[in-house]
């Protein structure tokens, strides 16, 4: 009757307001309908990993006894069924192929940083439009207080005015503002580039769940294959870039390319 509103009763409080609260707070996530539980560190290859003999996606549980983690094709009549540790050792191994030689991260950088200048061009065009839009806006203030005090507009068409303007002002300034701090992330986003490129493995191997599945899809949009025959991961419709950028890396730690410069107009050639 009270469309659940509290009210207060006239007996003593069994518990304080914030306990009732917090009560409520735990009992209204009991909602009694099935969810999916939230994934856990132990398994993020779980689903990411496919069987090599039919494309089924790995599922994953624990010997609760021994505490060992296995994951396993679901498939009927398929018996894959691997260990956790070994799998993700050697996926540890699959990312460290992509890592790039120190003599090589200077050349990155710098090519990292002209990409991403070129991905920002667009910022900052509209930076410039937002600067011309408010000189406009002001040079428009300033005429509108002239004639205020000159005496050709009315008090009421001046404040008008002068407050329509104000809040153009304001969020130009508000949109210039972001135009300003992406510009100035630059060099932040080419460290974060240049670090997950670098050192891919060590990077999937401390992430947290979310982090490291960002890196594998990142890698492998469509998931990686295991094949049990040879037992070892092999890979389709890897990411086009760190693959190409793992092939020269390769290439340089073979001595095919004895020359770093090498790697950059390889790189700039493929981009």
């Amino acid at each position: 009757m009270l469309d659940g509103k509290l009210v207060d009763g006239n007996q003593p409080h069994i518990v304080s307001y914030d306990d009732f609260l917090r009560v409520q707070e735990m009992l209204g996530n009991r909602t009694g309908v099935y969810t999916h539980k939230k994934e856990t560190p132990r398994f993020p290859l779980k689903r990411h990993i496919l069987c090599a003999k039919d494309h089924t996606p790995f599922t994953a549980y624990t010997v609760k006894k021994k505490n060992l983690d296995y994951y396993k094709c679901n498939q009927v009549g398929c018996k894959t069924n691997e260990s956790a540790k070994k799998l993700h050792s050697k996926y540890e191994c699959l990312l460290h192929s992509f890592n790039i030689p120190d003599e090589l991260t200077d050349i990155l950088r710098d090519i990292i940083s002209r990409m991403i200048e070129v991905d920002n061009e667009e910022e900052r065009k509209a930076e410039i439009l937002l600067k011309k839009q408010k000189t406009e806006c002001q040079n428009k203030m300033k005429k509108c207080k002239v004639r205020y005090g000159m005496g050709e507009i009315d008090e009421e068409i001046y404040e008008t005015t002068i407050e329509t303007l104000q809040e153009r002002l304001t969020k130009i300034d508000h949109e210039l503002a972001n135009c300003k701090r992406n510009l100035s992330n630059l060099s932040e986003e080419v460290d974060d580039t240049l670090a997950i490129c670098c050192k891919l493995d060590t990077l999937w191997k401390n992430a947290s769940l979310e982090l490291s599945q960002r890196i594998q899809n990142l890698l492998f949009p469509d998931g990686i294959l295991w094949d049990k025959e040879i037992d070892d991961y092999r890979t389709f419709n890897e990411n086009k870039a760190l693959s190409i950028i793992a092939r020269i890396s390769s290439d340089y730690k073979n001595g095919k390319e004895k020359n770093p410069s090498e790697f950059s107009s390889s790189v700039h050639l493929c981009a």
